[in-house]
């Protein structure tokens, strides 16, 4: 029987190496700075630029915006990939070529781009991709106001033009020439849909001209004397209760003057701001090969964050895990894969993965009992299945909560830690506690981008009582290029309830 065993341990072993050799084409490389985790499939020189490029840039933005607070330990993971087709392809669905793509999320906000040039001016390279990109998490991360869609993708688009060179020299406001032909050859998009139109829905080519469209705005806002200070007012009177109309009307006068005076703008020879001092910026980088298992990994992970899993890819997850034992990482993905693959099960189905979840997550903590995010994982399936048995005891709510605890000690400032601290009162429909709203707090100054933290604390802030400050975080979303429905829903959910608040103190007899 034994020599059976070692036969099948060996074939498993050549299996597990024929899944790592045979999609591995290059060596990926692990790249950390001040601001970003990076991964990448390509040479350790290229990476170091990339690198060196994103951090001249998160300097600029901070200096620009006079952001002197820089203490966020939550970095921004980036992948690399060699191709456009390589990034359409995992980001799947119907649109296409996609050259690159920004999502927050709690695990860790990602952004995604490749690593082609541009061929010429008018193409659109993989690292003015990403500046868009990082231009995003830059808003979302740093700003507290609900800035209307038009002006996030303006914003993102405006800065998406930074070059750099080595010596620290920059320019900024450069013509975006890769939107010339949605702005030249698109059809024309007036100003009153660009400034109040919901942009959910649009076709491919109506995207591209909003995007151009959107840019040029933001230059002419940003760049001529005559409408220094205009986005600041029409933002302020938003703020003070008006219409985005009414703000419109308020700050950029006639809006059928100001669309004539957008279109005229495009062909006007436009100006853009250059550096007169070398941009200092912190652009250290440790550069780490990574072992064939951990790059295999990198897709692994980008696969099943953009809900791309199926029972082929966990079997050979499987079967590479299983051919070593010993790494953490392999179960620890594993368990995240199981979970995926029932996401859209029915009841027994979602437990059936629950408990292939809890087998890998333990295979993990065996492996290093110290993992954070297994650990976290661990807890998660005890509280889901002692909140579906309705009457565990408290004891065993706190022994769940020690595998947490675990992990806070060894990764204070994890958001996925502190979120699963909250959400453990929440599953035992327990009033949470003064630690566990404070976590939540904290999770959310971490990554305030991620809609999901941003939304509970919402929520959270409203159960208390918080109204206002609820409407405040939910405005943010209300105004999202890409989720703005949800965000009015909630919203509007919202303010009713501080409405229907403040008639039942109204309502409260004297004596």
């Amino acid at each position: 029987m034994s020599r059976f065993r070692n036969i099948a341990a060996l074939l498993l072993a050549l299996l597990a190496q024929l899944l790592v050799s045979g999609t591995a084409q290059a060596q990926w490389l692990h790249g950390e700075t001040k601001h970003f985790v990076i991964y990448s499939s390509g040479s350790a020189k290229e990476l170091g630029k990339f690198g060196a490029q994103l951090e001249r840039f998160d300097t600029l933005l901070r200096l620009k915006f006079d952001i002197k607070t820089d203490d966020n330990p939550n970095k921004l993971i980036v992948y690399f990939l060699g191709s456009q087709d390589a990034v359409s392809s995992l980001y799947g669905g119907k649109t296409r070529n996609v050259a690159g793509f920004y999502s927050p999320q709690k695990e860790g906000s990602y952004a995604v781009a490749n690593r082609s040039k541009a061929e010429d001016m008018f193409d659109l390279g993989g690292m003015t991709v990403l500046l868009h990109e990082y231009a995003h998490h830059f808003m979302f991360r740093n700003f507290s106001y609900a800035y209307p869609a038009w002006y996030v993708e303006g914003f993102a688009e405006y800065f998406s033009t930074v070059t750099f060179k080595e010596d620290g020299n920059w320019t900024m406001g450069k013509p975006a020439y890769h939107r010339a032909y949605g702005l030249i050859e698109g059809q024309h998009l007036p100003i009153d849909k660009l400034l109040f139109d919901d942009i959910s829905g649009l076709t491919p080519e109506q995207t591209e001209v909003y995007y151009g469209r959107s840019w040029l705005l933001v230059h002419m806002l940003s760049s001529m004397p005559e409408y220094k200070g205009k986005a600041t007012a029409y933002f302020t009177a938003i703020a003070t209760g008006k219409t985005e109309r009414e703000a419109a009307a308020e700050a950029f006068g006639d809006l059928k003057q100001f669309d004539k005076a957008l279109d005229s703008y495009m062909s006007t020879k436009l100006t853009y701001w250059s550096s007169k001092n070398p941009l200092t910026a912190d652009t250290a980088m440790t550069i780490t090969p990574m072992d064939d298992i951990a790059g295999k990994l990198v897709m692994i992970r980008l696969n099943r964050l953009q809900g791309k899993v199926d029972v082929k890819s966990r079997d050979s997850l499987k079967a590479l895990a299983q051919a070593n034992p010993g790494r953490a990482d392999l179960w620890y993905e594993l368990a995240l894969v199981e979970r995926e693959l029932v996401s859209s099960g029915g009841k027994d189905e979602k437990a059936k993965g629950e408990l292939l979840a809890e087998a890998a997550v333990d295979k993990a903590l065996a492996a290093d009992p110290n993992h954070v995010r297994a650990n976290v994982l661990k807890a998660d399936v005890l509280f889901r299945r002692l909140a579906d048995a309705g009457n565990a005891k408290a004891s065993d709510w706190s022994k769940a909560r020690s595998y947490l605890i675990t992990a806070n000690a060894h990764a204070v400032d994890d958001p996925t830690v502190l979120l699963a601290w909250y959400d453990s009162f929440i599953m035992q429909r327990k009033e949470p506690s003064k630690v566990a709203h404070d976590a939540l707090e904290r999770a959310f100054l971490l990554e305030p981008e991620v809609t999901e933290v941003r939304v509970e604390l919402a929520l959270d802030l409203a159960r208390l009582g918080a109204f206002d400050q609820a409407i405040h975080l939910v405005e943010f979303l209300a105004h999202d290029p890409h989720q703005g429905d949800q965000g009015r829903k909630l919203l509007a959910t919202l303010i009713a309830m501080r409405d229907a608040k403040a008639m039942d103190k109204s309502l409260v007899p004297t004596k």
